[in-house]
């Protein structure tokens, strides 16, 4: 009985530290996204944030809540969900804080598009580190476990997307 209440405090803790590495990568790449932004626009300001509350807020949640299904389900489910929550937190929080939200008249387009091309960049980081890296330690309890830099790494990789094509959008306009 005394091993079976270890295990499950174990899996609980686990839990809440996924939840945080999922969130502070959501934090962290739309961070670090700005800086790209900033730095291909040649702004003058490189480390300031340019992005609206609603976006670090939408990142953060569905970051930590992707982290809380991550082992149960396939790539593209959690792409899917990942990318379904950022939108709809998005758009609710922008609402809520004064801003526009998400009303694009092709918004399921959008999501589509988002959700494809999101899969292809983290398949790919995903072939790449188990080409490259195929022994990460995933056990590991320290702050810089393989587990939380991939996370980080990732969360950088789908925002810098969205930066990019927020570029190309405004180019094209």
């Amino acid at each position: 009985m005394v091993n079976i209440l270890k295990r499950a405090e174990k899996n609980q803790k686990n839990l809440y530290n996924d939840i945080a590495i999922g969130a502070t990568a959501g934090f962290i790449g739309q961070y670090i996204g700005d800086v790209l932004y900033n730095a291909i626009e040649n702004k003058g300001y490189f480390w300031e944030i340019r992005s609206e509350d609603s976006l670090y807020i939408a990142g953060v949640v569905s970051g930590g809540a992707v982290a809380i299904f991550n082992e149960k389900l396939s790539l593209f489910s959690s792409v899917v969900l990942s990318v379904g929550l950022f939108y709809l937190v998005f758009d609710a929080s922008d609402q809520l804080l004064g801003g526009k939200g998400m009303r694009e008249a092709n918004l399921i387009r959008e999501f589509i598009f988002d959700v494809i091309i999101i899969y292809i960049l983290v398949a790919f980081q995903n072939k790449f580190i188990e080409l490259f890296f195929p022994h990460l330690n995933e056990n590991s309890d320290n702050l810089f476990a393989d587990e939380v830099i991939v996370t980080l790494v990732t969360g950088i990789i789908i925002n810098a997307y969205y930066d990019i094509k927020n570029i190309i959008r405004q180019k094209n306009k």
